[in-house]
């Protein structure tokens, strides 16, 4: 969780999705090493190892006065001068239906130019555990830190 810097900027992400794709990772190791090599799992095992790997390496990265949020099948880059709001909402993604969960948080970004909210999904955690909040909260320091930037919360 958290900063870390690296030569491509400085990267954020929870390990949740990490978790999980190592999970799926093992289970279809099992399912291969007891002998189901049948065409479900035939046909299934690329595209799942694909967005095991994308699950994997889920990621927002700033750099250079921009923010790239690399999603589950893309890789988004929006400028600070794009970015009107930086909020915390209940995760609503893939897995919920359609709903929300309360108990998870989401990083949000609202951009200014078509007030377009693109949620985060590298970026994800328990809401009683504070994660997000606290990577929302450097993120809007290191935006408003920007030249000619104004508050983003």
């Amino acid at each position: 969780m958290g900063r870390r810097p690296t030569e491509n900027g400085i990267v954020f992400r929870t390990n949740g999705y990490r978790y999980i794709s190592i999970g799926i990772l093992l289970t279809a190791a099992v399912f291969y090493s007891v002998g189901d090599r049948s065409l479900f799992m035939r046909l299934w095992s690329l595209p799942l190892l694909a967005l095991t790997v994308r699950g994997y390496r889920l990621a927002l990265i700033v750099l250079d006065g921009k923010v790239k949020v690399r999603g589950w099948l893309y890789t988004r880059t929006i400028p600070f001068s794009d970015i009107l709001q930086v909020e915390v909402g209940a995760y609503a993604g893939v897995w919920t239906g359609g709903g929300t969960l309360w108990w998870v948080d989401e990083l949000v970004l609202l951009r200014r130019i078509s007030l377009a909210r693109t949620p985060v999904d590298a970026v994800i955690g328990l809401h009683s555990k504070g994660k997000v909040e606290l990577i929302a909260t450097q993120l809007r320091e290191m935006i408003t830190a920007e030249p000619g930037r104004a508050n983003t919360s």
